[in-house]
C-alpha cells in the first residue's frame, strides 16, 4: 500500500510548527499558498497531487498538526488494518474528537481501534482512498453551493451526500500545536480525548479491524451544511438525527410516539382514553411512547417541537393528540397504523356543540353526497383533517423535510435552543384554484403540503370522539356531513 502525505501551508506563518511537523514526517510534501488563495485552494492541490501520484491513500495535514512519532508508518499500519471493502470510498480522520471516543478505545495502551461518525471529520489530519478523492473533487465541482465552506466542511458535506461514514482512529494520531488558533481546543479536549501519550510507540501497536459507530458528534452548523447540498434526500435527514438517537436505527416494528401538547391539564377522561389505547397497542406488539409537552403559547411552534421530539426517537409514527380530545375506541390508533396510510386522522367534533367535525371533504364527496369508504381499512380520503388526532408516518415527515428545506430553522427558545425545527405545521396564505387566497391553519397547510407531495390524506372512519370544553361535545363525520353510504358500524 502506498500512502502519500501532503501538508497545507501559507508561507510566512507557522514556520516553526511546520518545521516540527516535517521533523516527525520527513516524507510529507508541502503545498504552499504564496498568493493567499485560501485553505480550499491549497487542500485541492494536495488532493490533486495525491491522485496524480497514483497513491492508494492520500493524507492531508494542516501545517500546525502535531503528528505522533513515526506518523507515516503508524498511519499506514492503521489504514492497512481496515477492511478494503469498508473504506474504499470512506474518509479517514486521524484526530479523535468525539466525546464518546473512549468507548472505542481498547484497554491495551499499545493497541488502536476505530470509531465511525457521519460528519465529524476534523481537517487537522485526514485521508482518502484514491477513488474517494477523485469522487470528492468531482462532487465539489458539481455542487457550487458548498463553495463558502472550509476544506474539512466540504469533506463532511460530501460524506453526508454520499452516505459515507467517517472512520476515525482511536487514539488520535495527530494533535494541534496551536490550540488557541484551532476550532477544537487541545486544552479542553485532553481531558476527554484518547490522545497518543508521547512515550507510546504506536509503530508496534496492533489495530483492531472492527469499528464502533458513534453516530453524530455535533449539530449546530451541520444542519446549515446539510441544506447547502444541491439535493437533500430523506436519508440525509435521518442520518443527521442519529446524534439524538445515539446512533440507534429507526425501529423495524411499528412504534407510535404519542405527543400531547398540554398547555392546560388534560381531562381525566382524555388521560384514561390514552391509557386504553397504549395498552391496546402494546398488547398487539406495537411500541408506544407517551410524551406530554408543556404546550406553547404559539401553537405552530409547539407543533414543530413535537415533530422534533419524535424524530429524536426511533419511533415509526407520530400521533399528535390534543389534551382536550377523548377517543372512545381503544383500538383506533392500532387500526390507523394497520391501514399503512402515511397521513390518517380522526374526525373529532368542534367544541361549539354544532356537531361539525374538524375535517374537510373532497369536492366530489359533497357533489355526489356519498362517502367512499375503503371496506378493508375503514378509511375515506379527505382534503384536510385536524392535528388534534393525527397519525403521520416518520417516512412521510422526513420526506417532507427533505422536499422543503426552506422550512428548517434553528430554535432560539428553551428547551430547544440550537435544535433543528421544521415548520411543516405553519399557517399560510394559499392560492386556490379559483384564484382566491385562503388563510390556511397549520393543519390545513400541512395536509396541503402532503397532497402536493403525492400523499393521500385520510380519516379513519369508525371511532367516536368527544371534544372537551366546559362539557364534552360528541360527534361523528357521517352525521356532521349529512351524507349516506356509511358502514353499519358507524354511529347514528
Amino acid at each position: 500500500m502506498k500512502l502519500a502525505i501532503y501538508v497545507m501551508h501559507v508561507p510566512g506563518t507557522r514556520e516553526t510548527e511546520l518545521a516540527k511537523l516535517l521533523a516527525r514526517v520527513p516524507s510529507a510534501i508541502v503545498k504552499r499558498d504564496p498568493d493567499r488563495l485560501g485553505a480550499w485552494s491549497t487542500a485541492k492541490r494536495c488532493w490533486e497531487a495525491g491522485i496524480a501520484s497514483g497513491a492508494d491513500w492520500i493524507a492531508v495535514l494542516n501545517d500546525d498538526a502535531d503528528p505522533c512519532p513515526d506518523f507515516a508508518e503508524v498511519a499506514a499500519k492503521a489504514l492497512r488494518a481496515l477492511d478494503d471493502s469498508l473504506v474504499r470510498f470512506n474518509p479517514v480522520c486521524f484526530y479523535t474528537a468525539h466525546p464518546r471516543a473512549r468507548e472505542a478505545y481498547p484497554s491495551d495502551a499499545v493497541s488502536g481501534g476505530w470509531y465511525t461518525t457521519h460528519d465529524d471529520l476534523v481537517g487537522v489530519g485526514c485521508a482518502l482512498p484514491r477513488a474517494a478523492a477523485i469522487d470528492f473533487l468531482r462532487w465539489v465541482d458539481e455542487n457550487p453551493k458548498v463553495g463558502d465552506f472550509s476544506d474539512d466542511g466540504r469533506l463532511n458535506l460530501w460524506a453526508i451526500a454520499r452516505g459515507r461514514r467517517v472512520f476515525t482512529t482511536v487514539p488520535s494520531l495527530v494533535d494541534h500545536q496551536l490550540p488557541d488558533e484551532s476550532m477544537v481546543s487541545t486544552k479542553e479536549d485532553h481531558a476527554r480525548r484518547a490522545v497518543v501519550p508521547p512515550e507510546t510507540d504506536m509503530a508496534v501497536a496492533d489495530w483492531r479491524t472492527e469499528d464502533i459507530h458513534l453516530g453524530r458528534a455535533r449539530s449546530g452548523n451541520q444542519w446549515e451544511m446539510l441544506h447547502r447540498l444541491e439535493t437533500v434526500e430523506p436519508v440525509h435527514i435521518e442520518r443527521a438525527y442519529e446524534v439524538y438517537r445515539h446512533g440507534k436505527p429507526v425501529s423495524e416494528k411499528p412504534h407510535v410516539f404519542i405527543a400531547m401538547p398540554a398547555y392546560v391539564t388534560p381531562e381525566a377522561a382524555v388521560r384514561a382514553s390514552v391509557q386504553r389505547i397504549v395498552e391496546d397497542l402494546q398488547a398487539h406488539g406495537i411500541g408506544a411512547t407517551y410524551y406530554e409537552s408543556g404546550g406553547d403559547s404559539l401553537v405552530t411552534r409547539g407543533r414543530h417541537g413535537l415533530v422534533h421530539e419524535m424524530l429524536c426517537t426511533t419511533a415509526t409514527h407520530l400521533l399528535q393528540w390534543d389534551a382536550d380530545i377523548e377517543c372512545l375506541d381503544p383500538t383506533a390508533v392500532r387500526k390507523m397504523v394497520e391501514t399503512k396510510h402515511d397521513v390518517v386522522g380522526g374526525a373529532y367534533p368542534w367544541r361549539d356543540g354544532s356537531g361539525r367535525v374538524v375535517a374537510n371533504p373532497l369536492p366530489e364527496t359533497m357533489r355526489d353526497r356519498m362517502i367512499d369508504v375503503d371496506p378493508a381499512t375503514k378509511c375515506l380520503r379527505v382534503s384536510e383533517v385536524g392535528t388534534g388526532f393525527l397519525l403521520t408516518s416518520r417516512k412521510m415527515l422526513v420526506d417532507l423535510c427533505a422536499k422543503h428545506p426552506e422550512t428548517m430553522y434553528q430554535a432560539d427558545i428553551e428547551p430547544y435552543v440550537g435544535a433543528p425545527m421544521w415548520a411543516l405545521f405553519d399557517a399560510h396564505l394559499e392560492m386556490r384554484e379559483n384564484g382566491r387566497r385562503r388563510y390556511a391553519s397549520e393543519d390545513w397547510r400541512f395536509c396541503q403540503l402532503a397532497r402536493e407531495a403525492g400523499y393521500g390524506v385520510f380519516v379513519y372512519y369508525p371511532p367516536v370522539f368527544r371534544h372537551w370544553g366546559k362539557t364534552a361535545h360528541q360527534g361523528h363525520i357521517v352525521k356532521a356531513w349529512g351524507l349516506s353510504g356509511q358502514p353499519e358500524t358507524a354511529p347514528g
